[in-house]
């Protein structure tokens, strides 16, 4: 009986254990069980499992545990220790290991993808379909696994783990309920088995075998590449066009009401709004140029990873409101239509910039919001390199010059207008405050700081005298509850 409740469930040696372990992911834990039913590992995860993989050996040859859960994480476990998060876009349904140090993931919005190793990502896919299963299979032959999705419309695809091209697809009659690994034929030959949601079981051989329909696939991947280059063909002539009309308007002297000046710039900046809680990302176009709209793609930060805006009155300049709900640092890849004065052609600028992780943030003078409760550390650092982490971090605006032998910075949340502080003097070699109410954002500062600092291991004293007498109250109900 697991009071936890099960998710997740895997096999195999893991933890300090001599023998397998039926090791259960469940409500915020992951437990492990012996062959007589005792609890021989447990630890806590960061929110409920929703996908779980052995990961390649660490350097002592224990094995790893790559963990997904509903909070959009993928923890790597070594033993109870988490080694490394990596965030993503959505809940993990899906994860297996590919090469050393690489996995195959899956998301519960259709994406999927591959990491070289906890968060450096090679590729990634998004489908308008659910993914159901995933496995790493070697199945064109070339001795490294491919990536193989099963979807819910009956989709199978196969993906090179190094580019994210589809190397064979298939298509069953219904729903993709799993993809397993095993001698099917019982002839010492290890494939791949597919099963779907009525019944049907379909087994796949490497490349090469009589089983592999390689011709189907080849001639559907021509097809599709033949209408690629057809819709590009139209695209470029389409194009050449507009150029050619340009060409002969800029010979005869004269700019058409939509020609763009060739030295025409599009710039981007960042602008916190306390009124209207919010960070703007403010455009602005050189010339007299009109920004008509503008599309912005970014993981994490809006719902569907972009976000569109039009102007009702094209003008120089366009501000387009930023809220992300979780603290990031992304790049945010913007393409802007800008044009002249009623004009009908206009031109696609494409410009990429950075949004520091603890952006909504922004920073105040006031001393009086000071918060009292935080965590201490000492750090042998320079002020200067703590403040050069700040600017890279943080969004400082016109603060982001000043600096002295003691940092003294504070900031106001645009979430929750809660204030965050952060101090460092040179007592003890480099004392460093971060003080909030908040103790999960105080751990997240603590950690991208050691992060950027290369800190492995440090002494800390936390003081958070509101969340301890709520813990406290807690306590206090369940003692109630239990009398």
């Amino acid at each position: 009986d697991t009071p936890d409740g099960v998710n997740c469930l895997l096999a195999g040696r893991f933890g300090e254990a001599d023998a397998p372990l039926a090791l259960v992911g469940g409500n915020c834990s992951v437990q492990g069980y012996d062959e007589q039913g005792n609890e021989a590992f447990w630890t806590v995860t960061g929110d409920n499992v929703s996908a779980m993989t052995f990961f390649e050996p660490a350097e002592d040859g224990r094995p790893q545990l790559l963990v997904g859960s509903d909070d959009f994480e993928i923890r790597v476990f070594r033993d109870e220790e988490v080694v490394s998060e990596t965030t993503e876009t959505e809940r993990p349904v899906g994860l297996t290991p590919l090469r050393k140090h690489s996995f195959g993931y899956a998301l519960s919005n259709g994406t999927i993808g591959v990491y070289d190793k906890p968060g450096t990502r090679r590729w990634r896919v998004k489908s308008k379909h659910e993914v159901t299963s995933i496995s790493g299979y070697d199945l064109d032959g070339d001795g490294h696994p491919e990536l193989i999705s099963g979807w819910h419309n009956g989709k199978l695809e196969v993906r090179s783990d190094r580019s994210g091209e589809v190397i064979f697809k298939d298509t069953l009659g219904a729903s993709v309920s799993a993809i397993v690994q095993a001698d099917y034929r019982c002839d010492g030959e290890v494939e791949v088995i597919v099963c779907t949601a009525d019944g049907e079981v379909r087994g796949y051989l490497p490349m090469g075998e009589e089983m592999m329909t390689s011709n189907a696939m080849e001639s559907n991947v021509e097809e599709e590449t033949l209408r690629e280059l057809q819709q590009r063909k139209q695209e470029l002539l389409f194009e050449l066009k507009q150029l050619e009309e340009n060409m002969r308007s800029n010979n005869n002297g004269e700019r058409a009401a939509g020609l763009v000046a060739a030295d025409t710039v599009i710039t981007a900046k960042l602008s916190a709004s306390r009124k209207d809680s919010c960070l703007y990302l403010v455009l602005h176009a050189s010339n007299d140029a009109r920004i008509r709209a503008v599309a912005v793609f970014a993981e994490r930060i809006f719902e569907g990873e972009s976000f569109a805006m039009h102007a009702r009155e094209p003008a120089p300049d366009l501000r387009v409101p930023l809220r992300p709900l979780k603290d990031v640092a992304v790049d945010l890849q913007i393409k802007a239509i800008v044009g002249g004065r009623n004009a009908d052609t206009c031109h696609i600028f494409e410009i990429v910039h950075r949004l520091p992780k603890f952006a909504m943030y922004m920073p105040i003078e006031s001393r009086q919001l000071r918060p009292t409760s935080g965590v201490t550390f000492v750090v042998r650092e320079r002020t200067k390199r703590v403040h050069l982490w700040l600017q890279d971090t943080f969004f400082l605006g016109a603060n982001s010059d000043n600096v002295d032998e003691v940092l003294d910075q504070g900031f106001l949340s645009l979430r929750d207008q809660r204030p965050l502080w952060i101090r460092m003097t040179a007592e003890g070699g480099g004392t460093v405050q971060i003080l909030t109410e908040d103790m999960e954002l105080a751990g997240e500062v603590l950690q991208e700081l050691c992060a950027a600092l290369s800190v492995t291991e440090l002494e800390s004293v936390a003081d958070f005298p509101q969340e301890m007498e709520a813990f406290r109250a807690i306590l206090q109900k369940v003692d109630d509850f239990n009398a």
